[in-house]
């Protein structure tokens, strides 16, 4: 706003000074903020370096250590650092086979994978109602769903 010279600025005076004492304090905040943005860049910066140097080539010829099949298709593998690659049902079915030497915890997690697996070969099987799941995690989406449905109705 236009000041005219005959208003005296010792009456804005408390107004000012709040104003700008505001504004440090939002600076400071800010300052602090574009710190945390800069460390957090750098975390992520020296992550991708690591990163960078831990990739493996896989050859289109590797094949799965268990099933001795081609490895790279249209299913799902892991590769290991040790150069060691399973397509995921295999490595599920030897996880499975060598349940006595795992935790409770990670039996848990294996029966109810095993449980979803059975559920989506149901799907497959039945084609209940013109499913067509486009992808595998539409159709893990869609068992859930029904899941939780179930849940529900039965409380």
């Amino acid at each position: 706003p236009n000041i005219t010279p005959k208003v005296k600025l010792k009456f804005f005076r408390r107004d000012i000074i709040e104003q700008l004492s505001n504004y440090g304090t939002k600076i400071d905040d800010l300052k602090k903020q574009m710190k945390e943005y800069n460390e957090n860049s750098e975390e992520i910066g020296d992550e991708q370096r690591i990163l960078n140097g831990n990739s493996l080539v896989i050859p289109p010829d590797k094949f799965c250590d268990r099933c001795e099949k081609v490895l790279i298709g249209s299913e799902k593998f892991f590769l290991f650092p040790c150069s060691h690659g399973f397509h995921r049902n295999c490595l599920l079915a030897y996880l499975i086979s060598h349940r006595q030497y795992m935790s409770p915890a990670r039996i848990q997690r294996l029966e109810k994978i095993e449980m979803y697996e059975s559920k989506v070969k149901t799907l497959i099987s039945k084609k209940i109602a013109g499913f067509n799941p486009r992808n595998e995690s539409e159709l893990y989406r869609a068992l859930a769903d029904a899941t939780k449905k179930k849940r529900t109705e039965e409380e």
